[in-house]
């Protein structure tokens, strides 16, 4: 095994007997003003659907504004679409979420500029003056240089995590971001990428996705693509778009309370974390369908013993020779009543008196003649006659 892995393993064990739990997180959906057609039950429903698949609550938040008592409880912020600015009361109630309370936020551009107000605090900008192109790693079949295949993916192994498992992701008429400060990329698109405003040349390779792990001055961190389409409904699942997504929920949801004095090991500990939440996640999903597959089975014996009854209940009122055949006891006593029927006509048949044979003037009778003299005189007669 190796040391790694074992380190792994053991760190894991660790944390299941400390007070880190893999509790169920809380997920804020803003859906106000252009952020409300990729909303939880909108543009945005099968990550949202996947997102409580593993174990999060998802919450929309559809009556603004935005405040600090409706983020109290929660664990991560989604803005998608951002279309529209936060006033600035707004913005101090983000702001406190992210960095005095170090909980997560995921950001999704709608409007460049409007991003922008938010995002710039944290060390991020939109290039607001024009979208990018590459003519050489377009979607197969799409024409469109603006909608083009994203495959240069970090290394970094502080936020490895996102990338996890992810190869390829579709990008579709986003901008280039600048970064600044504590702000890392996490997707960047390749020597043929450009933007057409040229505030990003050929060989430039602009970051599409990026993210902010706050060190000294807060706990936060926050993931910002400059596509919204991304992760819409009719684009998640193509490439590793999901994956993406869901790992960036799971890096964004991780608590970092627990390696906050030692970078190196926290860095570490905070894989480790995730890889536990996300088998507890699997074993209680695991648990669900075991339940379910007890409760369809128990109900499958209910339904074969009930079946099983049913079969004696009916061979109960049948009557069977040698289990070759059966047949009812109702028909089986019509059956045996007629035959008993049969053998007595035959028994009575047999035993009534023989006809006799019938005199000459009981045959005339019969046969319509009269006789004056019987038959048998007539015969004397004729008899004496011939021997004068």
């Amino acid at each position: 095994m190796k040391p790694t892995k074992f380190f792994v393993l053991v760190a894991i064990f660790i944390l299941g007997s400390t007070c880190v739990n893999a509790e169920e997180r809380k997920v804020l959906f803003y859906e106000l003003g252009s952020s409300a057609a990729y909303g939880s039950s909108t543009g945005y429903s099968k990550l949202a659907e996947r997102m409580v698949k593993e174990g999060y609550t998802v919450t929309p938040l559809s009556v603004g504004p935005i405040t600090t008592e409706k983020l109290r409880g929660y664990d991560l912020l989604v803005i998608p679409a951002m279309g529209s600015t936060l006033t600035s009361d707004e913005m101090a109630a983000v702001l406190s979420f992210v960095m005095q309370d170090g909980k997560g936020l995921f950001i999704t551009a709608g409007s460049e500029t409007e991003t922008n107000h938010l995002a710039i605090p944290f060390g991020i900008r939109i290039d607001a003056s024009g979208k990018l192109e590459d003519s050489e790693n377009q979607m197969p079949g799409d024409t469109n240089k603006r909608d083009f295949q994203v495959s240069r993916l970090t290394e970094d192994s502080l936020i490895s995590t996102i990338r996890k498992g992810v190869n390829r992701i579709g990008f579709y008429e986003g901008s280039g971001l600048y970064l600044t400060g504590e702000a890392k990329w996490v997707a960047t698109g390749s020597r043929s990428s450009y933007s057409t405003s040229g505030t990003f040349p050929r060989d430039s390779m602009p970051p599409v996705a990026a993210v902010v792990r706050f060190g000294c001055f807060g706990s936060g961190l926050i993931f910002l693509t400059s596509d919204p389409d991304m992760f819409k409904n009719e684009n998640i699942e193509k490439y590793d778009n999901m994956k993406l997504a869901v790992n960036a929920v799971e890096w964004l949801t991780t608590p970092q309370d627990i390696y906050k004095e030692n970078e190196t090991c926290g860095d570490m500990m905070r894989e480790v974390t995730i890889e536990k939440n996300r088998i507890e996640r699997e074993m209680k999903l695991i648990n669900a369908s075991l339940e379910q597959t007890t409760i369809k089975l128990n109900t499958q014996l209910s339904e074969n013993a009930q079946l099983t009854e049913d079969i004696n209940h009916l061979r109960s009122g049948m009557f069977c020779y040698k289990d070759a055949f059966c047949v009812a006891q109702t028909t089986a006593a019509i059956i045996l009543l007629g035959l008993f029927l049969l053998v007595g006509v035959i028994i009575y048949s047999s035993r009534m008196p023989k006809p006799q044979e019938k005199k000459g003037d009981e045959l005339g009778e019969e046969l319509g003649y009269e006789f004056e003299e019987p038959i048998e005189e007539i015969g004397r007669e004729e008899g004496t006659e011939g021997k004068v």
